[in-house]
This record gives structure tokens, C-alpha cells and sequence, in this order.
């Protein structure tokens, strides 16, 4: 496995902030199974490997500023997650003897922004703190399946694999879409000993 982080930080002349981060993760495992063939359900199996691989890429900017009017942070991100599974299995004990291979493909991505915004004040003897904000987000996902089987005896191969003809899709690639907005205010009385906080969201999800 391989994990390479990296983050920036700069101050602005206006004593705002600006950070940018990027983060890579990549995993690889190669397997031999040797303790399962040819006992229970794989009694049959005489050899059983895999190469799987699985990445997450991350990247996200957030400019942190404080005005006039208050204080607030905007966030831009994306997150790319992708796994790759590749399963080798032979059953030469079996009546008709096959070499099978398969095939798993999941990615997912994770795109948004959001915007928070902050701001302190009193008002008819009481303190106030202000917050409002939206976000948006999109995630495509896709998966996939694939494989063979080809017979030991004579070669001959064949994409229906225990019944199921290949290639095939669990559920359709999809793009999902989520709207959120909030307004609220965190209303302090009584010198502190009390906080009423009236507050309103609105989300839609597609």
C-alpha cells in the first residue's frame, strides 16, 4: 500500500486563509488461497488465487476568510474511490473440469461545494450568532462484471459462469444529486443561562 498526503497553507495580506490538500491512496494484494480447495463448497477447487487493487484520491480546497459582514470558509472537493477484483479458480476435481475467471470493477466519485457563513451580534439585549450555509453535491457510481470459464478437457470457453451470463451490471450507473440550505441563530438570553436557536434546512436529493 502506497499513501501520499500534501497540504498547503498560505495566509493572506487580509488575514484570510487559503488551504489546498490532495491525499492518494492505493492498495495492491496478490493471494494464494491454499487452506480452502478442496474442502466444503470449494471441495472441488483445486487452485484459487486473486490480484485485487483498490485507490481513493482526494483533493479539496477551503479559502477561510473574515469581513465586514462575519466570518466564513468555502470548501471545493472531489473524491475518487476505485476497486478492481480479478478471481482465479480451477476445479480439475470436478466431473466437468474448468478453469474460471472473473472480473469486479466499482468506482464511485464524490464532487461538491459548500459555503458557510458566520457573523456575531446583539440585538434587543440579546446576542445573536448567525450562521447560514449551502452545499451541493454530485456522485456518479458505475460497476461492472466480466469472467469465463474454459473447460480443461477440450479449451473451449464460455461467459456463463454457474448460471450467470457475462458481462452483466448489479444496477445501473447512476449520478446522484443533493441540495442542502440552512439558516439559523443561536440567540443567547439571561446573561448566558439560556440559548433558544431557531433554525430552518431545506434538502433535496436526486
Amino acid at each position: 500500500s502506497r499513501d501520499y498526503f500534501v497540504r498547503y497553507t498560505h495566509n493572506t495580506p487580509g488575514g484570510n486563509l487559503l488551504r489546498l490538500s490532495l491525499n492518494d491512496y492505493t492498495k495492491d494484494a496478490r493471494t494464494v488461497i491454499e487452506s480452502l480447495p478442496g474442502h466444503g463448497r470449494f471441495r472441488r477447487t483445486t487452485s484459487l488465487a486473486a490480484d485485487d487493487s483498490a485507490t481513493n484520491r482526494q483533493f479539496s480546497i477551503a479559502y477561510e476568510f473574515d469581513g465586514q459582514w462575519g466570518n466564513g470558509v468555502i470548501r471545493v472537493f472531489d473524491v475518487a474511490t476505485s476497486t478492481r477484483q480479478l478471481t482465479f479458480e480451477e476445479r480439475a476435481a470436478s466431473a466437468q473440469p474448468v478453469r474460471m475467471q472473473r472480473y469486479f470493477q466499482y468506482d464511485q466519485d464524490f464532487s461538491g461545494v459548500e459555503l458557510n457563513l458566520f457573523r456575531d451580534f446583539s440585538a434587543m439585549g440579546s446576542d445573536h450568532h448567525l450562521g447560514a450555509g449551502i452545499e451541493l453535491q454530485r456522485t456518479d457510481s458505475s460497476e461492472f462484471r466480466d469472467g469465463f470459464q474454459q473447460s480443461l478437457i477440450d479449451g473451449t470457453i464460455s461467459k456463463t459462469i454457474l448460471g450467470e451470463m457475462l458481462p452483466v451490471r448489479d444496477f445501473p450507473n447512476s449520478r446522484t444529486s443533493e441540495l442542502g440550505i440552512f439558516l439559523q441563530d443561536e440567540i443567547s438570553l439571561g446573561n448566558g443561562r439560556w440559548e433558544v436557536v431557531p433554525a430552518i434546512r431545506y434538502d433535496r436529493y436526486e
